[in-house]
């Protein structure tokens, strides 16, 4: 039974995770992403008993490419340069959508011109937004807190300073059709520019 050690492994990284901040951050948030990765794999293959039996239903999930690819080159990072080779992936240099719902709702995407496709949070700190948006295709509700909850830890960025790190709908910001695509800049909007949200209800 592997899972109740490798439970145990994930909540004490997140202890450690909140209590050293970012002083181990990228560290942590390495073995946080590789032991619930791990779990899943464990997850999914005990789950594999009830496709047998007929009892589970397969159901199609998105999930964004991108982003398992930069948690990837960050993973191994470190490793590879132990061996004196340099990890890299070749990917587009925006989120196509984001940008648009960012540049749209008159903010500055900080990773617009990132030739690599891949932001760590240590450019992100260096970079320290005003605002930090989470929207990852096929995670849960849960997962978008979490990562929220990793990014209010450092404490140094602006955004979390002004309690500017927001968990967006990855269904909408992430795949949008044209309706939907006005509903997403609506709601992302007042998070860019709350002033302008704020003179929009003021009644006169």
């Amino acid at each position: 039974e592997l899972r109740t050690p490798l439970s145990l492994i994930l909540r004490y990284a997140a202890v450690l995770r909140e209590e050293l901040g970012e002083k181990a951050g990228a560290q942590l948030d390495s073995v946080l992403r590789a032991a619930t990765r791990l779990k899943g794999i464990i997850e999914t293959m005990l789950n594999l008993r009830y496709l047998e039996t007929g009892e589970m239903d397969l159901m199609p999930t998105h999930f964004d490419v991108r982003a398992e690819v930069r948690d990837a080159c960050e993973d191994y990072e470190a490793l590879a340069e132990t061996a004196g080779l340099e990890l890299s992936a070749d990917l587009p240099d925006k989120e196509m959508f984001i940008n648009e719902f960012i540049r749209y709702g008159g903010g500055i995407n900080i990773a617009e011109n990132e030739s690599s496709g891949i932001y760590s949070r240590e450019k992100v700190l260096r970079e320290n937004p005003d605002v930090i948006l989470i929207a990852t295709m096929g995670t849960s509700k849960k997962a978008g807190e979490l990562e929220r909850q990793r990014w209010m830890s450092f404490k140094s960025i602006d955004a979390v300073k002004e309690n500017r790190v927001h968990v967006l709908d990855p269904e909408m910001i992430c795949s949008p059709t044209p309706v939907s695509f006005i509903k997403g800049l609506k709601s992302i909007l007042p998070l860019l520019q709350p002033r302008v949200a704020q003179n929009k209800n003021t009644k006169t």
